[in-house]
């Protein structure tokens, strides 16, 4: 294939294409370390879509790395909340700290990959984007590009072939310009060469993709089937209490999570129990990345309730660090007047 003879001319026209069309707009489009770091532990497992105005609340209450490592936990996890895979989150705290106390950030791939939450892709992300270095991005959009541009039969999703497509990443990245051509290919993943409608039409390198010449793009990636998501019933206990003329809910800090249970751990949450008394008021299911989790929730009294359990008045609900379901299931109930 043209495609290994002239690995060059594919990244000269990514490039060329990610400077005229590319996502030039976004709001961490720099060099700047912080806001780099910040948007790619936010884009993990997370559309663009929602993280702008994530982004833009966490850089305007911790406006550098030293604000966002001096922050507790608390106003870290409630301005989190709602953007999902709370350990990110945690990991960027502890991350905040670590990079305050060095006095810098990383310089280099291997430094960045040491830090908590901080994987392999990321790593290579900000390595290109920050220092310059050479370091192939493989992340979902790249991959999906590369079994498109090889036609790749075997599934992306298992681990020998996710070591190939990095091989074959860190063969093709760019050795002048590695960050304008990790960021092409995250474009090209997410604009053109999407999972469902591709537009290989417009692609800037489309003459070197093996699947869009054999006209069935939508072949690629293979998959193998994933293995059935598992399923929980979690009981939680609700007690709301009038004071000072309106409800107040008791809630506990997940600070520690049980075994089977290890979800929305530093956030405000209902109370749980594996033995409920009192009547059931609401059902709701939330799918989570590993999990689909059903909460049954149940009217309880102050003295059914954890040691460790507080009153929080309504007012604060909505910007405290409340999971986005639990917020949700709260807003409804408290209009119930029949619950207290």
């Amino acid at each position: 294939m043209k495609f290994f003879m002239n690995s060059e001319e594919f990244a000269r026209r990514l490039c060329s294409w990610q400077r005229e069309k590319g996502r030039q707009n976004l709001p961490w489009f720099t060099s700047d370390p912080y806001r780099r770091w910040l948007s790619e532990i936010m884009l993990q497992q997370t559309q663009v879509s929602v993280v702008r105005d994530y982004f833009a609340r966490f850089l305007q209450a911790f406006p550098t790395v030293d604000d966002l490592a001096e922050a507790s936990e608390e106003d870290v996890m409630r301005l989190w909340a709602g953007l999902g895979y709370y350990s990110r989150a945690r990991n960027l705290h502890k991350t905040a700290k670590e990079i305050a106390a060095a006095g810098r950030f990383p310089q280099t791939r291997a430094a960045w990959e040491k830090l908590p939450g901080v994987g392999s892709s990321t790593a290579a992300a900000l390595a290109s984007f920050c220092n310059g270095e050479v370091a192939a991005v493989c992340d979902g959009n790249v991959k999906r590009v590369l079994a498109r541009i090889f036609a790749l039969s075997a599934p992306i999703n298992q681990s020998k072939t996710a070591k190939l497509l990095q091989q074959r990443a860190e063969a093709l990245v760019s050795r002048t310009d590695p960050g304008c051509y990790n960021q092409a290919m995250m474009d090209l993943g997410a604009m053109l060469c999407t999972r469902t409608t591709p537009k290989c039409e417009q692609c800037p390198v489309g003459e070197f993709c093996k699947a869009s010449r054999q006209g069935n793009p939508l072949d690629y990636p293979v998959k193998a089937p994933a293995k059935p998501r598992r399923t929980a019933l979690v009981h939680a206990l609700l007690c709301v209490e009038i004071k000072e003329e309106e409800p107040w809910v008791w809630l506990v800090l997940r600070d520690e999570v049980q075994k089977g249970m290890g979800h929305w751990k530093g956030l405000w949450t209902l109370p749980e129990t594996a033995h409920p008394r009192g009547v059931e008021v609401a059902r709701i299911e939330h799918v989570m990345s590993h999990v689909t989790l059903t909460l049954a929730v149940h009217r309880a009294e102050v003295s059914e309730l954890p040691p460790k359990a507080f009153a929080v008045p309504a007012s604060r609900l909505t910007d405290g660090p409340l999971p986005a379901p639990i917020k949700k299931l709260l807003s409804t109930l408290l209009f119930d007047a029949q619950l207290f």
